[in-house]
């Protein structure tokens, strides 16, 4: 599974071109060989931003935004490698906060998640 990020209607230009173009290369070599490659587009975690440690917040998008970018860049992966993408917003879209710590909190304890 390789990853694409929707922040931008295009793949992102300099190395960032390079590397997309090979990654789409290498999901179509997997497609022809006969497996079922799957790109996957960060549509919800493009909604939260970049934790990367930046000192500056990076400007939100708005889902109409995101929706758009992560079409056009189907739509480009279409015609390279005939391979279809994914958005993981499709499965935590409608996931809560409460859903989510009912879920996934119950297995790490309060002194845990202190302790971090």
């Amino acid at each position: 599974m390789i990853t694409f990020w929707d922040r931008a209607p295009w793949v992102l230009g300099g190395i960032c071109l390079l590397l997309a173009v090979e990654a789409w290369l290498v999901l179509r070599r997997f497609a022809d060989a006969g497996h079922d490659a799957v790109a996957l587009a960060g549509g919800a975690t493009g909604m939260i931003g970049d934790p990367g440690g930046k000192s500056k917040e990076r400007n939100l998008l708005d889902a109409q935004t995101l929706a758009h970018n992560t079409e056009c860049i189907a739509g480009q992966l279409a015609r390279i490698t005939r391979v279809s993408l994914v958005n993981n917003l499709a499965w935590t879209g409608e996931l809560t906060l409460l859903d989510f710590l009912r879920d996934v909190g119950k297995f790490a304890s309060v002194n845990q998640m202190i302790a971090r």
